[in-house]
This record gives C-alpha cells, structure tokens and sequence, in this order.
C-alpha cells in the first residue's frame, strides 16, 4: 500500500514511476542503511580518538548516537555543555508534534523543536571550532559541513584528518 502510495504520488509530480520498482526500493533502502552503519562507525572511532587526544573521559562516550559527538565536541573544546539539553527538548517537542491531534499544539511545538535544533545546529559549529582549535586545525574547517551537498563527507574527512594524523 505505502509503495503503490509512493509511486503514484511521484506519477503526479511528474516522475516516470515505471522505473521505481520495488526491487530498487529495497535495494535504495538496504543500501542507505550500509553507510548510515559505515559513517556511525568511522564518526565513533573518529570522535573517539579525539577524545583520547583531547584527554575528555570517558572517550566511549562518542558511540552514544546523536549526542555522543555533540558532546565529545563540546567538551574538548572547553565550551559549556548546556546546549546539548535543547537537543532533547526539541525531540520531545518533535515527538509531541507527531502525536498531538490538536492542531495548534502540534504547531507550536514544530515551531519550538525547529528552533531547538537550529540552535543546537549553531552550537555544534562553534564546539567543532573549537575543537580543531584545540586540536591545532584551523577552526574555519567547523564551517564546510555548510558547503552543498559535499559538506558532511568534507566535514567527515577532517574530522578523520584531525582524530588520525598528528600535528
């Protein structure tokens, strides 16, 4: 149902659906699922030994999903940690949204867990640089997660550049 659902809504948008089949549906799935697996396993390691040379303890902490990084990034580079509350305040927000039946609650509380997480988004920049500071990279390298569609991967590469090599 879901997939017939899918198919017809991108028929309407003006896709050609003859070629969403779902056997390319699956694969699509299974393979997003491969390297959300393989970019949580190198971030963990990376944010690990980041934690290692930064001597923020316990260095485990970075394989806590989502918050494990914000707080591995928070605290090596010396920065107040209080911001990573606004990131459980605006899931429970979300969640509420989700849930609620009543149209203006869930609408205020879309509105207070997009400005949650823009705040936590703006937090995490100015820990990532201070963080390479710390780390002796420069910190305007916090700044190209912004850049297009290759943010995250330039962004993921130099985290490994300043968790591997020494400066």
């Amino acid at each position: 149902m879901a997939l017939e659902d899918l198919t017809t809504g991108l028929a309407i948008a003006g896709y050609d659906n003859s070629t969403l089949t779902p056997e390319l549906l699956v694969v699509y799935v299974v393979l997003t699922v491969i390297f959300s697996i393989g970019a949580y396993i190198y971030l963990s390691f990376a944010y690990q030994s980041i934690a290692k040379k930064t001597k923020v303890k316990p260095a485990g902490i970075a394989w806590i999903p989502i918050v494990g990084p914000l707080i591995v990034a928070s605290r090596a580079s010396k920065r107040e940690t209080w911001p990573i509350w606004l990131l459980l305040i605006g899931t429970i927000f979300f969640v509420v949204a989700l849930v609620s039946e009543i149209i203006w609650v869930s609408t205020i509380s879309m509105i207070v867990s997009l400005a949650a997480f823009i705040a936590i988004s703006v937090y995490s920049i100015f820990w990532h640089w201070y963080m390479f500071k710390t780390l002796k990279y420069p910190g305007w390298w916090s700044l190209l997660v912004l850049a297009s569609s290759m943010g995250i991967i330039i962004h993921m590469t130099l985290l490994g550049i300043a968790a591997w090599l020494e400066k």
